[in-house]
């Protein structure tokens, strides 16, 4: 039985399934091509919260025949892992495309509704909160956009270098190839995790921002709140994600990646402000960063304060990236001058959290959250 399958009523089903009983890990996980037929059925389609228009199904393979796809014992190992960079960047572009939908009803309808004589989105608040909707969106398809480049950058340099085995040139195309592979096992989660996250901020901002004809399904933005929730979720949690990340955030990865971004840019007078800023929380993060990695407690203060550490991470390479393309376009100041004035001191509290040793979380974690009394 196979459980939470999209699309499991296709024609065609790619399987990863266990042909090595003496291995209980990933090792005995191989993939096989299994074709439609009386051996397996739809059991049933799931009831899900959102994203009704992709059918999500339980399977039960009865004696199913199935043809090896690839070698044996490298399904899960090889096979899935080598998919996970394209899952990661498409949920990226899927939650970038939710919080755009999100952000233009929202600015829609504030501009249309009135209260008092005036349109909503002429009152304080609500500007505030629509402009996070708006530099948050713009920030995650910087990062979907840059993470995707990076993506394509590996594979590319991978085929070619295969094709100069041999020749001197193949040594700095391998050079370049482990760069980005090693860029990606750190930005791809980033960007997944980045984009789904603010999809649901996004979503539940259209919602505030309608009110109570956001609760309505009248409005498809109630609609984009609950789509939104699964990104977070499949093809690896949030937890996952930035679980994905942490390594590359411990051995001070996003530094090489702000260098790259940088590389070649004429950073104007008007951009310098910003671009220490960016340098800034970059050292503040390498602060935060040893201090974890000294406290006695180890890889359990390290898991605890990891989401902290992989944010200021990913703000600062953001910082970078609106600091690219501000010098390229000057309208992108706003939402870089945005970025640093609003989002980095929340991220410098965040990395004040993973510095204070707090562990209560685990250590007192039976007082902090108690079964509920019995009834």
């Amino acid at each position: 039985m196979k459980r939470f399958i999209t699309n499991g009523c296709g024609d065609v089903l790619l399987v990863l399934a266990r042909t090595e009983p003496e291995f209980s890990d990933g090792r005995g996980l191989s993939c096989l091509l299994v074709e439609k037929g009386p051996w397996v059925k739809v059991r049933r389609l799931e009831h899900k919260l959102g994203i009704n228009g992709s059918p999500t199904c339980e399977l039960v393979f009865t004696d199913a025949p199935a043809k090896l796809i690839g070698q044996r014992k490298r399904g899960l190992i090889t096979y899935v892992m080598s998919l996970m960079n394209g899952a990661r960047v498409g949920i990226s572009a899927q939650g970038t495309g939710i919080g755009e939908a999100a952000y233009r009803a929202a600015r829609e309808y504030a501009a249309s509704r009135k209260q008092f004589g005036v349109t909503i989105d002429t009152f304080p608040a609500l500007r505030e909160l629509l402009c996070d909707m708006s530099v948050e969106l713009q920030a995650s398809r910087l990062l979907a956009y840059y993470s995707s480049k990076s993506v394509d950058l590996e594979m590319g340099l991978s085929r070619r270098f295969e094709a100069q085995k041999g020749t001197e040139q193949a040594q700095e195309t391998r050079r370049r190839m482990k760069l980005y592979a090693g860029f990606n096992k750190m930005l791809t989660p980033m960007a997944k995790y980045y984009a789904s996250e603010m999809s649901m901020r996004a979503a539940n901002g259209a919602v505030a921002v309608l009110g109570g004809s956001g609760f309505m399904k009248d409005y498809p933005v109630e609609r984009y709140l609950r789509d939104s929730r699964i990104t977070t979720i499949y093809e690896g949690t949030s937890q996952l994600q930035v679980v994905a990340a942490i390594a590359g955030v411990m051995a001070g990865l996003y530094k090489d990646v702000v260098a790259d971004v940088l590389e070649g840019v004429e950073v104007g007078a008007e951009l310098l402000g910003a671009l220490a800023e960016v340098n800034k929380l970059a050292e503040e993060t390498d602060a935060a960063v040893e201090f974890v990695k000294n406290h006695p407690e180890g890889r359990m203060y390290q898991d605890l304060h990891a989401r902290e550490l992989v944010d200021a991470a990913i703000g600062a390479v953001i910082g970078a990236l609106f600091v690219r393309f501000a010098s390229k376009y000057p309208e992108k100041k706003a939402a870089l001058d945005y970025w640093t004035a609003v989002k980095f001191p929340a991220l410098r509290a965040a990395l004040e959290r993973a510095k204070s040793g707090y562990t209560a979380s685990v250590a007192d974690f039976d007082t902090l959250a108690p079964f509920p009394p019995a009834e």
